[in-house]
């Protein structure tokens, strides 16, 4: 449907003259691209949990779900400063190599991936809006989009950037959970799911929201814990993003924060030189062995299991009229993301 929406798009831009078909393109390339689709999937997944799928109702607020989680890497990727994702340029780093022979070619790059980005915003409105669904869950899914997803993720990452500028020894691991709180659980995984129960609403589907609440909480944490993981120990061919950079950054992730509380003053004294420092693959392999050694990475590894397994007991709560298959699905989806790769 993506294809077709932006191939559309093209053809508008083409008979008014806009000479955005360039951009369209390189968003299309941007979305299309790889990715797990886990939000999209939930939308579906929760909605066929008390309603039977109808393509037309459900499939674009499937895709408006997916260009919001698009939209959003978008500007996380400049925020991080990222130049790949999905073993391929951002988009800011599409523009720069296109501007590589311009004076500005660094700000240009910026410019025209934070244009685009505007662009990516309207489509999401665009496609919610196509989906059969009564008008009344529609409206009421973009308030839900624009008070929620969007408000949750900003106050999300002002947390979290922030404490990028807390020297270690002063970051609290609390501070880091509510902003992965707001970030991670809310718009990847409670998000998703409660607008999967809005586009049919019915007693059971209104009635199972704290439940859904509850699984997407517990399972976004450990999601991200998990992420954190695979920053610092993951294979850049795998997860398609240089490994470390969450270090380069200064973030102060759980697992950091926790080998800096178990280390040896020697340690604490490598992890305060390399955190929001460029890294060479030494201090890398420094790090990992830190946390590693201090049993960080084992702890981490727990809080994911422990939390995985609440979201799925949770799920025992649903009414009787819940499909089981679906409930299946969001029970092997979390065991899935346990010990990921990518």
């Amino acid at each position: 449907m993506l294809s077709r929406f932006f191939a559309e798009k093209k053809a508008e831009s083409k008979k008014d003259n806009l000479q955005l078909e360039d951009m369209y393109d390189h968003l299309q390339t941007f979305c299309i691209r790889g990715g797990k689709r886990i939000r999209p999937l939930l939308v579906k997944t929760v909605h066929q949990l008390f309603s039977p799928y109808d393509e037309g109702d459900v499939l674009p607020i499937m895709c408006a779900v997916e260009m919001l989680h698009q939209y959003l890497m978008m500007l996380d990727d400049v925020a991080d400063r990222d130049e790949y994702r999905h073993h391929a340029p951002t988009l800011e780093m599409t523009y720069r190599m296109q501007f590589q022979h311009e004076k500005d070619a660094l700000h240009l790059g910026r410019t025209f991936s934070e244009i685009s980005s505007a662009i990516q915003n309207t489509c999401i409105s665009d496609l919610l809006f196509s989906s059969t669904a009564p008008l009344e869950q529609k409206k009421n899914i973009l308030l839900y989009m624009n008070t929620v997803m969007y408000r949750n993720t900003v106050a999300g990452w002002k947390l979290h950037f922030l404490q990028n500028l807390v020297p270690i020894d002063q970051a609290s691991q609390e501070e880091y959970m509510r902003g992965l709180f707001l970030v991670s659980a809310q718009y990847t995984f409670v998000g998703p799911m409660h607008i999967g129960t809005m586009i049919r609403e019915s007693k059971d589907s209104i009635r199972s929201r704290p439940i859904l609440q509850t699984y997407g909480t517990e399972v976004g944490v450990a999601f991200q814990l998990e992420d954190d993981i695979l920053g610092v120990f993951g294979e850049t061919e795998k997860t398609g993003k240089p490994v470390g950079n969450d270090i380069r950054e200064g973030k102060k992730t759980i697992l950091i924060q926790e080998a800096y509380a178990r280390a040896s003053l020697k340690e604490k004294q490598i992890i305060r030189r390399c955190i929001g420092s460029p890294l060479t693959s030494e201090d890398l392999e420094q790090i990992q062995t830190i946390i590693k050694n201090t049993g960080a990475l084992q702890q981490s590894q727990e809080r994911i299991r422990i939390s995985t397994q609440r979201g799925i007991d949770a799920l025992q709560a649903l009414p009787d009229s819940a499909n089981t298959t679906s409930i299946q699905y969001l029970i092997d989806l979390a065991k899935k993301l346990q010990n990921r790769e990518v």
